[in-house]
């Protein structure tokens, strides 16, 4: 479904994206992981030419995105990001149903759309008549993962959206996310520094560092079979924690322990 080919995108000296390349197929939940500047919004930011690049290109269902039309492209592909971005002068409803607007749908298709996403996302239809600053944290970013799938896009970007909410209602939602994507199988492309974030959530797990990919693999490869050091270092302790109990990681370093005496 997105194929990505060599991409470089740079700021003045510096490659940013440095020859990425990359293959999403269709239902994957992507995590991009890695340190802070590595390129891995950047990354996210092209696919829907937020970010242009400069050499190589982007696939998305079979055509580059530089054939695309950039309105066309963006209203295809679902995009949620950190500070969520609902319009504050509009109801829950009205931002749900934005794009739904943008496409021309009547009023009572709109209504059944949002009423029906709303209800997907755990909250009561009441909600709807709410404008944004009369919500908490949590529920913005519910919403605006509701926005985001209110024009059925089969693609879904989220740049680290749960990173400004408590650690109680991140866990919530992550849980959310991913139930949506197990019963929708929309693909998704989601950036995070969050170790166990990335863990919890990816089907596929990208590590990127220094604007390069540097291992593609399912969770279990990433922690257990590092390819650099980086790699290594950066998933650490805390990464085998969030594949196994206490019980399991005790019960290694014990076996470790008497292989050494």
């Amino acid at each position: 479904m997105i194929k990505i080919k060599n991409v470089v995108k740079s700021y003045g000296d510096s490659n940013i994206l440095d020859g990425v390349s990359l293959d999403i197929d269709p239902g994957d939940f992507v995590v991009i992981l890695g340190p802070s500047g590595c390129g891995k919004t950047t990354l996210l930011k092209s696919i829907n030419k937020m970010h242009p690049i400069e050499k190589g290109d982007i696939i998305v269902d079979g055509l580059s995105i530089s054939k695309w039309d950039k309105v066309a492209l963006r209203k295809s592909i679902g995009y949620v990001i950190q500070q969520v971005g609902l319009l504050p002068h509009l109801t829950v409803r009205e931002n749900i149903e934005f794009t739904l607007k943008l496409q021309g749908l009547g009023k009572t298709e709109k209504n059944k759309v949002s009423s029906k996403l709303i209800s997907l996302m755990g909250m009561n239809e009441e909600i709807l008549d709410r404008r944004p600053r009369e919500l908490s944290g949590g529920q913005k970013q519910r919403v605006g993962v509701a926005r985001a799938l209110a024009a059925d896009a089969e693609i879904i970007l989220m740049d680290e959206p749960f990173g400004a909410v408590d650690e109680i209602v991140r866990r919530n939602l992550q849980s959310e996310i991913k139930r949506l994507h197990k019963d929708l199988g929309k693909t998704i492309v989601f950036v995070t520094h969050d170790i166990e974030e990335a863990l919890f959530l990816g089907t596929k797990i990208v590590f990127m560092d220094k604007g390069r990919i540097i291992q593609v693999s399912s969770k279990e490869e990433l922690v257990f079979y590092p390819k650099t050091e980086t790699v290594k270092n950066f998933i650490g302790r805390k990464g085998i924690k969030s594949l196994l109990s206490e019980e399991e990681l005790d019960g290694i370093y014990e076996s470790k322990k008497k292989e050494l005496v």
